[in-house]
């Protein structure tokens, strides 16, 4: 299961990030490895959730009164994007942050890439100036069984 929260910058973009879990969210965020997908800054904090935001009228806003998503529906939105990843993307495992250096000092064609990447490589990649955009982690349900 990923968490999903609505993020801001100090230049005011507001952007999702999607995360592991709380922890994963502040512990990205303490190293510096969290930014802002638009402008690149670090300053990045959390905005309230949808259940604690006041309207007008002084009522809270209650998740249950949102429109709710099936369980099908988020399912295959999931999928979609998964696929859309997959189709436009290559997976080039664990050597993500050597092929985007590569990319980003012209020694290879650029290209869209994923792949897998420690914490200490994707800060490096941002500190070369070197974009980079965490993905969720899916999970294929009939291979955990």
């Amino acid at each position: 299961m990923m968490v999903v929260y609505d993020l801001i910058c100090d230049s005011e973009h507001q952007f999702e990030g999607w995360f592991k879990s709380e922890s994963d969210y502040l512990e990205q965020n303490k190293q510096g490895i969290l930014c802002c997908p638009i402008c690149n800054s670090t300053l990045v904090h959390k905005l309230p959730s949808a259940s604690y935001i006041s309207t007008k009228k002084s009522q809270l806003v209650s998740q249950k009164n949102m429109p709710k998503k099936s369980r099908a529906q988020i399912d295959r939105i999931v999928k979609e994007f998964s696929s859309y990843i997959t189709a436009n993307t290559e997976d080039v495992g664990n050597q993500f942050a050597e092929e985007a250096k590569k990319m980003h000092y012209g020694e290879v064609v650029e290209r869209n890439i994923r792949g897998n990447a420690s914490v200490d490589e994707v800060k490096s990649l941002k500190e070369e100036g070197i974009d980079v955009v965490p993905l969720p982690v899916l999970v294929d349900k009939k291979k955990l069984n």
